[in-house]
């Protein structure tokens, strides 16, 4: 993956305050208790004996256990604090004899310990209100969720800025009392668009391409913010006062819980209100699909790593929503979790041993890129501004006395600087990470990736839990602040770093304009997008690329995709770009070529005052090309139309208007006319016997290419000035997509760009969606009517182009970032990425069709296709189900052994025909 190099702003991280000071490479706590045990040895060697051989054995003795401490100090320096506290909180650890270590440990010996219920780990009571937990210590939490921040696509200045803006948030709300967490959970994504398709090829080619995504894995992100009020004393304390007193304890108890659940629901609604365009929301309570508590479900995933709608229970939480098995192998640093059906999955956990010099705004992405199901924990409690910079200063102090690090004492200096000044607060940071996979095999790579991203892609040094793997696990539960061992004073400006909220886009799967989106698309990180043409209410969409890079082939899966809604598509063509795939869904499509009968006959369209005022405009259109018409003039063609349309139909046609305006002298109307019937030059157009253009199909291609070339400019404006009539007549505010493959041709005529200008600006109350190509986006500049159609473009797709240039693109309010991804990201990565953009949101994103090639050569025609197909049909008919298997077939040999020369096929074409028999 080819990325532009960030210049984002470096935050100094206090890494002193990150890890013991150190004296000769081993951590202070370490020399002390080594010192310490030394005096015991001595003493006791001095009590005991005081024979040579006994202190010489004393003393070697220290020598040993001094070399293994700093063996053990250099491994691990928070090997203390882990062995004490798995003596502590894990003295039991849970374990199946049967199955739980037999496949983990077999090379072990089993040491048969009680299982202990989970529920001893789990630290909540009970839910206070629908968005509340209360812990067993009265701590209160609310969740908020959101979907995160696009940045993939943003410049670096807004990145820096939004990073300040999360750092203000945590200064703000710094209190002793407060503790935020945050959690990136990747989950695998199951989830595709529906919708009910007719019968045919559409219906097919999306089942082709649903089971094609389902075959390869894809994970989507979800981020969530814990925010915890602590317990007062009282609520953890004084159980003799509770037994004497219980009605003032109680009364305590109540105000603390109001003014606790007043504090949080400020502190919530304030990061609700600054997320609010990421669509920030506490968790509560759903109806949908079945009713449940959004709040326990999510502490449920923690707890049981698996999703599982979660009601309000009666019983105490703890016991609630335990509902897995949990085996820990902790020379192996596995979780072993097992369900009621003997099902298992397994994790493991790491933790941040090594901090980086320093922090940036996107210092975690990488993580978003995984190819694992995780969980990244990050918890901070905020700390006093006092006692922040006493435990600096102290540890600065100890730094100095020990020679450790001068750079490092330094940074601890500026640290203290930033708190002094008020730019930042400081708190106690904890991060880890859950990996799960349903292998043991898939475990260990999916570590050997994470750790190699953390460590090349941001600097940070990971550890594997094995003797701490419990408490790591049940350290992830928000309120299990008691299990946290491997924490380090940080400042809220490097938090807002690693807890920098970043997502990549996910679209809208439902509640969209029309529904269902539209379909799924692969973005460059691997996550699902769901595709809509609609923002709000409005679908017109803009695709802009060079020749090659995809654009009808995208266009052409949209119009496949989109038959689900139902309603009327319309395509003006050019070159037969579109034929195959108008044909394929069963759609109508003609060829328009100047000389050849068009069937259209407007003047047999049925007797109506629309149908009248229409013929009468598009005759004065007609007789005033080479020069204007008088009020005279008018008021006969007016009367000529009107006497037409007292005809029978068949007798309603160009040839028979004529008598109807007189006697053809120079520069009369008859003489002008005359050119529009019969053996006229342009008789072709209008004057034919029946009117072909049914429009029974809801699907009708136009192929104007040739129409609106400069030559034939009188016909094409009468000509569009037919079909856009006809096309406002089937309007009835069903959905309706209008289709325009090589745009910029289109803009080249006068009418048509008033045509599009005109939709472009009404497409809400029609229903309609307009979607355009171009190669060149100057076009649409130098167009009036594409200034309209660009503002009004909701959806703009760019691909590649390696030759772009700003002035062209920044009419379409593309930033330097994202002008940046078109020129140089998009070409370098190839794989027909392109760059969607809607509103302020912007992704990098792909509709992966590798493998479905016959899909790709309907979807993606030319005019050696479009010929082939011609031919096909000569011989077996329009019907679908005849000619597709033989187009199949026959163009796959056009490609291969021809390179889609038509002309050398064509030659062999009669052999190949009976190939495909």
């Amino acid at each position: 993956m080819s990325e532009q190099v960030r210049y984002l702003e470096k935050d100094m991280l206090a890494k002193g305050m990150t890890r013991s000071a150190k004296v000769l490479g081993v951590p202070i706590n370490f020399v002390i208790l080594n010192i310490g045990f030394f005096v015991v040895l001595m003493l006791i060697a001095y009590l005991s004996s005081q024979s040579v051989w006994s202190i010489f054995i004393t003393l070697w003795s220290m020598i040993i256990v001094h070399l293994l401490m700093m063996m053990l100090s250099l491994k691990e320096d928070k090997a203390i604090q882990i062995l004490l506290s798995n003596f502590s909180l894990c003295q039991k650890t849970p374990f199946d004899e049967v199955n739980g270590y037999s496949p983990l440990t077999s090379f072990l010996k089993k040491t048969k310990l009680k299982e202990v219920s989970s529920k001893k780990h789990l630290p909540w009571s009970h839910l206070y209100d629908k968005h509340t937990v209360v812990t067993k210590k009265g701590e209160l939490l609310q969740i908020l969720t959101l979907e995160g921040m696009p940045f993939h696509t943003e410049d670096d200045f807004f990145l820096d800025d939004s990073k300040k803006i999360r750092n203000r948030a945590l200064y703000q709300m710094a209190s002793p009392q407060i503790a935020i967490s945050f959690y990136t959970i990747k989950k695998p994504h199951h989830d595709y668009p529906q919708g009910t398709y007719p019968e045919g090829y559409a219906k097919e080619f999306n089942r082709r391409y649903q089971e094609k995504l389902k075959t390869e894995k894809r994970y989507q992100n979800f981020i969530y913010i814990v925010l915890m009020v602590k317990a007062p004393i009282l609520a953890r304390t004084n159980k003799k006062r509770a037994q004497h007193k219980p009605n003032e304890t109680h009364k305590e108890q109540q105000a603390y819980f109001s003014q606790g659940i007043k504090t949080l629901n400020e502190q919530s609604s304030r990061l609700i209100s600054l997320f609010k365009a990421y669509g920030c929301r506490r968790l509560g309570t759903l109806q949908k699909p079945f009713a449940h508590s959004e709040v326990l479900s999510f502490l449920s995933y923690l707890v049981n790593l698996k999703d599982r709608f979660v009601n309000a229970p009666i019983q105490s939480l703890d016991n609630y929503l335990a509902y897995e098995s949990h085996h820990f192998a902790r020379r192996r640093g596995v979780i072993q979790i097992r369900d009621v059906s003997g099902q298992s999955r397994f994790a493991a956990m790491l933790s941040l041993k090594e901090y980086p010099e320093e922090t940036q705004a996107c210092l975690m992405d990488t993580l978003l890129n995984a190819s694992c199901e995780l969980i990244m924990t990050q918890s901070f409690f905020f700390k006093h501004n006092q006692l922040a910079i006493d435990a600096f200063e102290r540890q600065q102090r100890k730094m100095e006395q020990t020679d450790d690090s001068v750079l490092l004492a330094d940074k601890i200096n500026s640290a203290v600087e930033e708190l002094k000044a008020g730019i930042a607060s400081c708190g106690e940071h904890h991060l880890s990470l859950c990996i799960i996979a349903d292998e043991l095999d898939s475990l260990n790579k999916a570590i050997y990736d994470i750790d190699a991203k953390l460590n090349q892609e941001a600097g940070l040094g990971i550890v594997r839990e094995e003797q701490g793997v419990e408490l790591a696990f049940w350290a992830q539960l928000p309120g299990n602040q008691a299990y946290r061992i491997r924490q380090s004073l940080i400042s809220s400006l490097n938090l807002a770093s690693f807890a920098n909220l970043h997502n990549y886009p996910l679209g809208k799967a439902s509640g969209n304009h029309w529904g269902e989106a539209l379909t799924l698309l692969e973005t460059l990180s691997g996550t699902p997008f769901y595709f809509n043409i609609h923002v709000g209410q409005v679908g017109n969409s803009i695709f802009i690329g060079p020749m090659g890079s995809g654009k009808t082939l995208l266009l052409s899966a949209i119009l496949a995709f989109s038959l689900k809604f139902g309603g009327w598509r319309f395509v003006f063509d050019k070159d037969r770009g579109m034929e195959v795939i108008t044909r394929a869904l069963g759609g109508q499509y003609n060829q328009m070529e100047p000389g050849k009968a068009s069937g259209m006959a407007p003047l047999q369209l049925k007797d109506s005052p629309e149908n009248r005022a229409f013929n009468i405009l598009l005759l004065k259109k007609i007789l005033s090309l080479s020069k204007p018409l008088s009020t005279q003039e008018e008021k006969r063609i007016e009367k000529a139309i009107h006497a037409m349309y007292e005809l029978n139909e068949s007798s309603r046609r160009y040839r028979h208007l004529a008598p109807f305006l007189g006697v053809a002298e120079p520069g009369s109307l008859r003489e002008r006319f005359d050119r529009w019937h019969s053996d006229g030059q342009h008789a072709w157009l209008f004057d034919n016997e029946k009117d072909s253009f049914t429009f029974n199909n809801k699907m009708i291609g136009f192929d104007i290419g040739k129409l609106l070339n400069q030559s034939f400019i009188e016909v094409s404006t009468p000509a569009l000035m037919y079909l856009f009539h006809r096309i406002s007549e089937c309007l009835d505010a069903s959905p309706t997509m209008v289709f325009i493959p090589e745009g910029w041709k289109a803009l080249s005529d006068p009418f048509f760009q008033e045509q599009l200008k005109d939709w472009s600006k009404t497409p809400r109350k029609n229903n309609m969606a307009m979607l355009m190509d171009t190669q060149n986006p100057e076009d649409l500049a130098l167009s009036p009517a594409g200034c309209s159609i660009v503002a009004e473009a909701r959806t703009q797709v760019f691909f590649a182009n390696a030759q772009a240039k700003w002035q062209h693109y920044n009419q379409f309010n593309v930033s330097e970032r994202e002008f940046e991804i078109i020129k140089e990201v998009l070409p370098a990565i190839g794989g027909h990425y392109f760059l969607l953009k809607q509103g302020k949101i912007s992704v990098v994103a792909r509709l992966n069709l590798t493998g479905l090639n016959e899909d790709i050569s309907i979807l993606s025609s030319n005019l050696a296709r479009a010929l082939l197909l011609q031919r096909i049909t000569a011989r077996v008919g329009d019907l679908i189900e005849a000619w597709l298997p033989y187009y199949v077939k026959l163009n796959a040999i056009l490609e291969q052994k021809h390179n889609n020369s038509f002309p050398d096929f064509e030659v062999h074409l009669d052999s190949y025909w009976e190939q495909c028999q």
